[in-house]
């Protein structure tokens, strides 16, 4: 990784958080062999230079590596790595701070420096990370970036001699003005739905066939016209008989879009429509030929 000019400092105050160099890494290497860095995290100690430098020149795909730097001294390094696949919204980050230089809020701005970067620029909704179950000032850290607990790993790693718990903890991110004005903008599920207005007049003739309300106004229907057709096409008799009690019988769907008019159409509307059970029905009544 080049020395651009992106890696200007985040604060001018003598503290700067910058993309990790390939020039840093002998003093990453001293960094991570700390004792007390060590134990917070799953490397392993005597860490050589060759190493960390080859594990900077192939990061992982959408990986970010930051550190912060108190007047041109590393102090702490974190990383984050991207998930794929289904979980590409999906972001674990892992961190640390230089012994000698603890609690004195440097983990703070790194972190909030990591964060931002997930949630403004590489769109990452989860957060996730491992920290020991003894490390109470980060999970203290990590709880006011959001963070919450979300299981306990038993006898997760082995360290000093020992197996150690851990916990598993989260963070997914909050909608901000931002996002629900970009996502209104460009027209999210919100503002559209895909409405059928008008229904095939068979399911319609299923529905409303049998209504008492219907009955006077079936049977005061004319009897139908014998069809226009050409000789060489015309079809055979309907074999349904009228119903005794007077109620027209169900006619097949195409005939019944022929008879009525009507096609089926689709439109996008702003307002949704009725539920199909609280619809009208009855089809509009067959023009009288003279």
């Amino acid at each position: 990784m080049s020395e651009t000019e992106e890696n200007k400092p985040r604060d001018r105050a003598g503290v700067v958080v910058r993309a990790v160099r390939l020039s840093d890494a002998e003093e990453i290497s001293d960094l991570i062999n700390l004792p007390g860095y060590r134990a917070g995290t799953l490397r392993p100690p005597y860490q050589r230079v060759e190493e960390v430098r080859k594990n900077m020149e192939n990061p992982s795909p959408g990986a970010l590596n930051l550190v912060v730097t108190l007047e041109g001294k590393i102090v702490g390094n974190c990383g984050l790595n991207r998930l794929g696949g289904r979980r590409q919204h999906v972001a674990s980050i892992g961190m640390g701070v230089h012994d000698d230089f603890t609690g004195r809020g440097f983990g703070l701005i790194l972190l909030g420096a990591m964060v931002d970067a997930a949630d403004d620029w590489l769109d990452v909704k989860r957060l996730e990370l491992t920290v020991y179950t003894d490390n109470e000032a980060a999970i203290a850290l990590y709880e006011k970036f959001g963070f919450e607990k979300e299981g306990l790993l038993r006898a997760f790693a082995y360290r000093a001699g020992e197996y150690v718990d851990a916990y598993t903890m989260a963070r997914l991110r909050t909608e901000t003005k931002g996002h629900r004005h970009r996502r209104q903008t460009q027209g999210g599920p919100a503002k559209r739905s895909f409405v059928i207005l008008e229904l095939v007049p068979s399911i319609c003739n299923d529905r409303y066939r049998g209504d008492p309300r219907h009955k006077a106004e079936d049977d005061s229907e004319e009897p139908s016209r014998p069809s226009h057709r050409s000789p060489t096409r015309q079809s055979a008799p309907a074999t349904h008989p009228r119903p005794s009690s007077g109620r027209r019988a169900h006619a097949p769907c195409r005939a019944s879009s022929r008879r009525q008019g009507r096609r089926r159409r689709y439109r996008f509307s702003s307002t949704p429509s009725p539920p199909p059970w609280r619809r009208d029905f009855r089809p509009s009544p067959s023009p009288r030929r003279g």
